[in-house]
């Protein structure tokens, strides 16, 4: 079963660069699946667009894009069947949105946690 990480990693220095290289190959072993995702979210944007506002078409598809940011990064999910209904729950509540973006998290600045976490997990691809 899928499990969510969240929390500090301390990494003695002797071991950073080891770190480093694990970082780089999961990175890489997941960036299909994170593709995949990322070519539904698109698709998802299209069919929003087709009924819907540009703005709102951009703050559904940026919910999304960091729900794909939390499954990539915090979980240890490879396959769709994979995600539950609970790690889909936990970006729903401010729980979840304290782990993505820290512990100063308020309800007033949500649509800018939103698009920095969005647009910064848009850059690392």
């Amino acid at each position: 079963m899928a499990q969510v990480f969240s929390g500090k990693v301390v990494i003695p220095n002797d071991q950073f660069e080891a770190y480093l290289q694990q970082l780089v190959e999961t990175e890489k072993a997941i960036t299909p699946f994170r593709e995949q995702l990322e070519k539904y979210n698109q698709e998802f944007g299209h069919f929003l667009a087709s009924k819907y506002v540009p703005k709102t078409v951009r703050k559904h598809t940026n919910i999304v894009d960091l729900f794909i940011h939390f499954i990539c990064v915090y979980t240890d999910v490879k396959q769709i069947n994979e995600i539950t209904k609970g790690m889909v729950n936990l970006l729903g509540r401010q729980e979840g949105l304290k782990v993505l973006c820290g512990k100063d998290y308020s309800k007033k600045k949500k649509d800018k946690i939103l698009c920095k976490t969005v647009q910064c997990s848009s850059k690392r691809t």
